[in-house]
């Protein structure tokens, strides 16, 4: 039956400690009169919301639920150190949320798909990746899956501006949607040299052509040097 099996008494008669035995034969421990832990007769073990199962000397490992939160708290000088050959931390329906495993790789996911896993020479990542800045040291590839595959970046600063860079067969594009110019900088101070608009090309400055340069319409401010000669077909102007 249930009640208290066993009473101990400071020797002052002052505080006490209890064991109980509740209804379905478990151990109930007390002190006082508050319960503070309870073995099941299943084996399970028990303890109340907000008290705490404390290892270490200094009480340094911390186990215990406040009643909405579990916690595992390192509070002492030393840090958390987990260890396995494989580790998985997963949700309630027991989807991998995270997975590592020794000596090979790392996987993070989203609603059980992976989307980031380490490998022996970087990263992977299946998806977007999106990040304010990217520091890259090297060289950056981009293994296309397609001839529509593209580096692409959207503007800000009004709605469908974007460039891109794209490699269909054995020809290469650079992209520029919305009704800005392409424009080409150099130097510190970003000056111009060439701009690219629906009207055509604009070149800043000295520019030096080797081949021919044609053209069904172009405007020069300065001296035009040709040094294998000019060529005009039929009704063209200087």
């Amino acid at each position: 039956s249930s009640g208290y099996a066993l009473q101990l008494f400071e020797n002052s008669g002052g505080e006490y400690f209890q064991l109980g035995v509740n209804s379905y034969g478990g151990l109930e421990f007390y002190n006082e009169t508050t319960k503070v832990a309870e073995f099941y007769d299943t084996g399970d073990f028990k303890i109340p919301d907000s008290l705490k199962i404390l290892m270490g000397t200094g009480d340094d490992l911390q186990i215990y639920h406040d009643g909405s939160n579990s916690y595992i708290n390192e509070a002492g000088t030393g840090g958390l150190i987990i260890k396995g050959s494989t580790l998985y931390f997963r949700n309630p329906a027991d989807q991998d949320m995270i997975y590592a495993a020794s000596g090979a790789e790392v996987k993070l996911y989203h609603n059980n798909a992976v989307k980031l896993a380490t490998t022996s020479t970087g990263v992977a990542v299946t998806g977007a990746l999106t990040a304010t800045t990217v520091t890259a040291s090297g060289i950056v590839k981009i293994n296309a899956s397609s001839d529509s595959s593209e580096f692409k970046i959207d503007g800000t600063s009004g709605a469908g501006n974007s460039i891109s860079m794209q490699l269909s067969g054995a020809d290469g594009y650079i992209n520029m949607t919305g009704a800005n110019n392409l424009n080409i900088r150099i130097g510190s101070g970003y000056a111009n040299i060439a701009r690219f608009s629906s009207s055509g090309l604009a070149v800043t400055g000295t520019g030096s052509f080797s081949g021919a340069l044609t053209a069904t319409s172009a405007t020069f401010t300065g001296v035009v040097t040709a040094d294998a000669g000019l060529v005009l077909n039929d009704n063209d102007k200087i």
